[in-house]
C-alpha cells in the first residue's frame, strides 16, 4: 500500500500544484491530506470531505469519481485519508483535475472546495490492452535499415 502525503488550502493558490503518482490497477493507494485555510488548519466542525476527479477513459472520453465514504477522518484533525477505487485507477494517464470538496452535515448547499491536484497513473504490465493488426515485416525492414 502506497500512502501519499499532499498539503491543500481551500483558498485554492496555485504557486505548486501537487501530483500523486501510482500505477493503473492499484486499488490500495492512500491520499493522505492536510486541508488547510489560508494556511491555517480548516475547521470540520460539522463538515466532511469528499473526493472529485475528472480521469481519462481512454478514446479521449472522462468519467467523474465522487468518493464519500472512502473518505475517512483522522480522529478530529484537519487530516483525512481516501483510499483510491478501482474506478480511479481503472485507465492510465493524467488526471489533470483532482479536488476535495468540504460538505456540511446540516446544510445540503454548503459547499467548499480545496485547490486542484494531478494524479497520474502509469500503464500496468497485466492490464488490458487492445493491439490491433501487426505485421512481423515491420521489423523486417526496422533491422534491414539499421
Amino acid at each position: 500500500m502506497a500512502t501519499v502525503e499532499i498539503t491543500l488550502d481551500v483558498q485554492k493558490p496555485q504557486e505548486c500544484i501537487e501530483k500523486v503518482e501510482g500505477r493503473q490497477g492499484d486499488t490500495a493507494t492512500v491520499i493522505r491530506v492536510t486541508v488547510l485555510n489560508n494556511g491555517d488548519a480548516y475547521d470540520f466542525d460539522g463538515k466532511y470531505l469528499e473526493f472529485a476527479m475528472v480521469r481519462p477513459k481512454g478514446d479521449a472520453k472522462v468519467e467523474w469519481i465522487h468518493l464519500k465514504e472512502a473518505v475517512v477522518q483522522e480522529g478530529s484533525t484537519n487530516v483525512w485519508n481516501c483510499t483510491l477505487p478501482e474506478a480511479a485507477t481503472a485507465y492510465d494517464g493524467l488526471a489533470k483535475l483532482c479536488y476535495f470538496v468540504v460538505r456540511s452535515k446540516t446544510d445540503e448547499s454548503f459547499r467548499d472546495s480545496t485547490q486542484r491536484f494531478m494524479v497520474k497513473l502509469d500503464a500496468s504490465a497485466t492490464a488490458e490492452v487492445h493491439v490491433g493488426y501487426y505485421s512481423d515485416q515491420v521489423d523486417k525492414l526496422i533491422r534491414e535499415a539499421i
